[in-house]
């Protein structure tokens, strides 16, 4: 059974992702939030993705041969960071259309986007990849490596051109001082605030 999901699952993700690549180009070339359509499917896209790892993992698919226990340890705390990040930055957020690309009528700045102008992904990448040992699934790996260098390339090459066109100096500043993932910011900014 589970056989069968990786081929569909794999191309309902191809599939999907690259119209959702091309829709939120379109729109944010426009210098307009997103749908809430566009929103759901980034939403589906992403659960589906997270599927996908998860049911490589419980199944083991192409096991790796890690020791078990460094696996789960190591795992397990790459999942509870993970959703650490992805939560701070969703309470930064404090609004579901923020987080979803469809509000962006204020640039996120404070708290945990102090140290990261991207901590949601940051922190998915975090739990995708803590999953991927858990299970020690070469599978899981393979789907959250490719997830990963994909998001790096929305990030750098759709998002971050949006932001700068919508907010202009203010996300300019503040790319300057704050890595793109994680690190010490490089000057004390003016309290504004970011998408994803």
């Amino acid at each position: 059974m589970f056989l069968y999901v990786i081929p569909v699952g794999s191309g309902i993700l191809v599939v999907l992702g690259l119209y959702l690549f091309l829709k939120t180009k379109r729109t944010y070339d426009t210098g307009k939030a997103l749908s809430i359509g566009i929103s759901l499917g980034w939403w589906v896209l992403d659960l589906a993705h997270c599927l996908l790892v998860i049911l490589s993992s419980l199944y083991n698919v192409w096991l790796m041969q890690i020791n078990e226990i460094a696996a789960l340890i190591g795992g397990s705390m790459m999942l509870g960071v993970g959703v650490v990040l992805m939560l701070a930055g969703m309470i930064a957020f404090r609004s579901i259309g923020r987080i979803s690309g469809s509000d962006t009528s204020e640039l996120v700045t404070t708290g945990i986007y102090q140290w990261s102008r991207n901590p949601q992904y940051l922190g998915w990448f975090l739990v995708l990849l803590g999953i991927s040992l858990i299970g020690s699934s070469g599978l899981a790996l393979l789907y959250t490596t490719i997830g990963i260098i994909l998001f790096h390339f929305y990030i750098t090459r759709i998002e971050e051109p949006y932001l700068e066109r919508v907010f202009e100096e203010k996300y300019l500043l503040y790319e300057k001082g704050v890595p793109r993932y994680f690190g010490i910011p490089k000057r004390k900014k003016a309290s504004v605030t970011c998408m994803h």
